[in-house]
């Protein structure tokens, strides 16, 4: 995966989930009926709360009538355009692959990023999951999912090149 090397921001803007943003992503994504934040997650009896803002990025349920979606902020330290493409041309790569992770939806432009307030949000199919406890059952599917993973001969137009000793000389300075 791409890892936090840059330094997260002071103070970065703030942009509410609020009447507007709905707005905005219903015009972005084409989803009229869209009526709904949810800050938390269910699990069986247990729930998560996603709050506004997490440590790397806010991140929010969001409904329509008759579907549910995941919005992520695009956390501070991979939102250069390079990064997202590559991230995003895997992401989509690996669930054409078979792997369990969730579509990107394409904005109206065809973009699988919006961005609004100067902050990148990506939209995703909720997946409807359970709390990791690390049980032998879940490490095993993770253990499975992994083996998938690196079976897969990935071809890309333009990888984004990392340099390992820049990665972790990165990681030394912060």
């Amino acid at each position: 995966g791409i890892m936090p090397i840059k330094r997260k921001p002071v103070s970065p803007e703030f942009f509410n989930f609020d009447e507007g943003a709905l707005r905005f992503l219903a015009t972005e994504y084409n989803l009229p009926d869209i009526d709904a934040f949810c800050p938390i997650l269910l699990d069986g009896e247990e729930c998560s709360l996603l709050e506004v803002r997490s440590e790397t990025s806010r991140k929010m349920v969001v409904e329509t009538e008759d579907h549910k979606f995941f919005l992520k902020e695009v956390p501070w330290y991979c939102d250069d355009e390079d990064r997202l493409k590559f991230s995003h041309s895997l992401q989509t790569a690996l669930a054409a692959g078979g792997l369990p992770v969730p579509a990107i939806l394409l904005t109206v432009n065809q973009r699988s990023w919006t961005q609004t307030h100067g902050r990148k949000f990506v939209l995703f199919d909720h997946i409807e999951g359970q709390r990791y406890r690390g049980e032998s059952e879940q490490v095993a599917a993770a253990g499975r999912a992994l083996g998938v993973l690196h079976s897969k001969a990935l071809q890309f137009e333009n990888p984004v090149p990392e340099d390992l000793f820049d990665l972790a000389f990165g990681h030394i300075e912060l």
